[in-house]
């Protein structure tokens, strides 16, 4: 057994019986959680989170005592637990120093999350497919790229196919984005069964509360996505804001640009979450994914694919994954800030 696998094995056996004391005595538990979380700190962002976490808690009145317990009642102990072991130790520590050595070795910045748009219902030999996104992980992975969002565009109820994904990359953490908020009792725990996945739900969708109601009662780690426009911004610190949000018993709020906005909501969301009584983690979905790249890797990127395969984000360039020669390492290096 490598170091790798011991320091994980550690984790995994103290992070459970952190949440088994739960049940006793819900404040000491969570505080002795972010105190073995700090012993384990030894990457970038790590020290900082685990600082801010600590002055949360210090408040015996904070909303997040109620909201970690509440979330944790609810929702499968072996998802919290390992998708949070994959997101904070295999990607922001073990995976981020991969990276790191990587970007220099190759003289431009690597994202420490790649995207990809997926509409499983296309049948075009231009579309996105499982295969292709999973040849495309593979080869990311080796550039210590280990967390994965992926948007099914589909109206429809996703494809099962997508799920193989999740269940091979077992120490990988997904961020998997729907459309439409359709999802069956069986996804739901295809979803449970690989444990690395958040399950995002768009909150303008139909069904979306019902939706919601079945995620939590069946223990799913979920959380739901809302759009904002320029016109939203000057509410984005306001608790009334969100108030109708809470609705979806989610612990998690992640706030997303339309397209038709110009302006940046991020940085007054990021203050407003550490400022505020909303019983919910709220995010900056694009400007958060960026600010953790910036400690973790010192610069501020992201590559998103669209579901043909065209780059997306940084802003539509004219490389397209599916393209002879265009592999992820070309696309990078094309893309990606120089350093």
């Amino acid at each position: 057994m490598n170091t790798k696998d011991i320091t994980r094995l550690m984790i995994n056996t103290a992070v459970d019986r952190g949440l088994k004391e739960m049940t006793d005595d819900p404040k000491r538990a969570l505080r002795k959680l972010v105190d073995m979380g700090s012993e384990f700190s030894t990457g970038r962002f790590q020290p900082e989170i685990f600082s801010i976490i600590t002055n949360i808690l210090e408040n015996e009145d904070s909303p997040y005592y109620k909201l970690i317990r509440d979330f944790l009642f609810n929702t499968d102990f072996n998802c919290v637990k390992t998708f949070g072991i994959n997101i904070g130790y295999e990607s922001w520590t073990y995976n981020a120093r991969i990276l790191r050595q990587k970007a220099e070795d190759l003289k431009f910045s690597i994202p420490w999350v790649l995207g990809f748009s997926y509409d499983s219902s296309a049948a075009t030999k231009n579309a996105m497919t499982v295969d292709r996104i999973s040849s495309v992980i593979n080869d990311a992975r080796n550039l210590g790229i280990n967390t994965f969002a992926i948007k099914e565009e589909s109206d429809f109820s996703p494809d099962t196919a997508i799920y193989d994904i999740f269940l091979k990359n077992e120490y990988s953490a997904f961020f998997y984005i729907l459309k439409d908020a359709q999802i069956t009792a069986h996804q739901a725990s295809l979803l449970k069964k690989a444990a690395n996945v958040i399950l995002l739900i768009n909150a303008d969708a139909s069904y979306a509360k019902e939706t919601c109601d079945m995620l939590y009662d069946s223990g799913v780690f979920y959380a739901i996505y809302k759009y904002y426009t320029d016109t939203d911004i000057s509410n984005l610190s306001d608790p009334d804001f969100y108030a109708p949000l809470l609705d979806f018993k989610s612990s998690m709020i992640f706030m997303t640009s339309s397209n038709s906005c110009y302006k940046d909501g991020g940085p007054v969301i990021k203050d407003f979450r550490f400022h505020t009584n909303v019983p919910a983690i709220i995010w900056d979905y694009y400007y958060d994914a960026m600010l953790v790249n910036e400690i973790l890797c010192d610069t501020k990127c992201m590559l998103h694919f669209d579901k043909n395969g065209n780059v997306y984000c940084p802003e539509k360039t004219k490389f397209n994954i599916l393209n002879d020669g265009n592999d992820i390492l070309h696309i990078l290096s094309e893309t990606m800030p120089k350093l």
